[in-house]
C-alpha cells in the first residue's frame, strides 16, 4: 500500500490518513486479478502462518466448493503444486483465504476477469453470502459483476467521472457506465 499523494479515502466513515499503515493492511483482505498461491500445502495457503484449526480450513474449502476436489487430491497436506487447478479454482483458494481472515474489507482487484461465467456466478454469491456487512471495493470492467453494490465509483482516465448507487447511475442521461453495460450486452 502506497501513501495517498492528495485528497482523502474514507472507509466505513474513517479517514485512511488517519490511521497508522500496518493498521490498515490488517483491516484489508486482496485479491488480485493473477492468483497468489505460496510454496507450501492447501492448508498453508489458506491458514497462512496463523495456527488455525482444519474444520476452519475444510468449512472454507466447502463454501467455496472445492472440499471434494481437495479431499480427493490428498487433503490439507496436499503441496499446492501437486494439485491439478484451474484459474477459476486457484482464483477459489485465494477466496477461501480471505473467508478464514474474516477482515472487514475486501479489496477486488479484477478477481474474477480470468474465470468462466460458472466460476464468476460462485464467487460473486460466496461474496454476497460471507462478506455482508464489509466494506468491498472491487474493481471491475465487467459491469455485470457491480449491479448489486451499494455505490459504483467510474474511473476513466484516472479520475472519477461518476458515482452512486446503479440505479441513479443507470438513470442518469449519458451515463458512462450504462454505456459500458450496454456494449457489454452487445458482445455477448
Amino acid at each position: 500500500m502506497v501513501e495517498i499523494q492528495s485528497g482523502d479515502i474514507y472507509i466505513d466513515a474513517v479517514s485512511l490518513q488517519s490511521c497508522p499503515r500496518d493498521t490498515v493492511r490488517d483491516q484489508v483482505t486482496v485479491i488480485p486479478q493473477e492468483p497468489v498461491l505460496f510454496r507450501g500445502t492447501i492448508r498453508d495457503n489458506i491458514a497462512g502462518f496463523s495456527p488455525m484449526d482444519d474444520e476452519i480450513v475444510l468449512n472454507a474449502l466447502q463454501k467455496v466448493q472445492l472440499y471434494e476436489h481437495v479431499q480427493s487430491s490428498g487433503g490439507l497436506d496436499a503441496e499446492i503444486d501437486h494439485l491439478p487447478l484451474s484459474a477459476g479454482q486457484r482464483q477459489l483458494i485465494c477466496l477461501a483465504r480471505a473467508i478464514v481472515k474474516k477482515r472487514k474489507i475486501l479489496l477486488l482487484d479484477e478477481a474474477t476477469s480470468r474465470v468462466d461465467n460458472e466460476t464468476d456466478s460462485l464467487m460473486q454469491d460466496i461474496i454476497r453470502t460471507e462478506f455482508a456487512g464489509c466494506t468491498i471495493i472491487t474493481v471491475a470492467h465487467r459491469v455485470s459483476t457491480l449491479l448489486d453494490y451499494d455505490q459504483i465509483a467510474v474511473i476513466d482516465g484516472g479520475k472519477m467521472v461518476e458515482y452512486g448507487t446503479p440505479s441513479e447511475l443507470f438513470e442518469r442521461s449519458g451515463s458512462l457506465l450504462r454505456q459500458l453495460h450496454d456494449q457489454q450486452r452487445l458482445r455477448v
